[in-house]
């Protein structure tokens, strides 16, 4: 911590910095690692937020102002994002949710480029702890995504099984499909089951 902070501050007020930040960060090194990269006004470190939940109340408010336009512009995605067994595809969550490509680059990867990780062409959230947040109402308050990403993924990837050859998401149905079907209403049916044993 002590060689980021500019060296034109004295020692007195670096210790001040790097004891807030140790306080701030409640025994958390994702909190400091996050604070870095966010590239703080050091002067002004007793307006960090504190802890995790506050790092991401604050980063989210900052990205996304507009509680209500996070509903519809936002909200959707990470919640498909949040319920995937393993990194979306974006071309998936725009066939589901009918947006652009453009649109996922707008509403998801400029705003959030720093919570996002890109592996094999497939976006997941940076650190579990962020998911957590997310789905708990009580710490992120109006932007909480709603459950049932993991019911509407598991239908979509149930069309696409009835009609495999055709689909692009091969890969989804046949890894995620399982995982998913607990969610569906066909886990309740027995026929469905059992017609879905013998596919794989």
């Amino acid at each position: 911590l002590d060689s980021v902070i500019p060296r034109e501050i004295d020692s007195d007020e670096r210790q001040y910095i790097i004891g807030t930040v140790v306080e701030r960060s409640e025994g958390v090194f994702l909190y400091a690692r996050l604070l870095i990269d966010s590239a703080p006004d050091w002067r002004n470190i007793a307006n960090v937020p504190r802890g995790l939940d506050g790092f991401y109340t604050t980063s989210f408010k900052r990205y996304f102002a507009d509680t209500q336009v996070y509903r519809t512009s936002q909200e959707p995605f990470l919640r498909l994002m949040a319920a995937a067994p393993g990194p979306l595809a974006p071309q998936l969550a725009q066939q589901m949710l009918g947006w652009t490509a453009g649109q996922v680059r707008r509403n998801i990867v400029e705003p959030m480029g720093g919570f996002l990780e890109d592996i094999n062409g497939g976006l997941v959230l940076f650190h579990k702890s962020l998911i957590d947040w997310l789905i708990n109402p009580t710490r992120s308050g109006p932007y909480l995504i709603e459950p049932g990403g993991e019911c509407e993924l598991g239908n979509y990837l149930l069309m696409q099984q009835r009609s495999f050859d055709e689909t692009p998401w091969k890969h989804e149905v046949r890894h995620w499909l399982p995982a998913l079907l607990p969610y569906t209403p066909e886990w309740h049916s027995l026929p469905a089951l059992s017609e879905l044993a013998a596919w794989y």
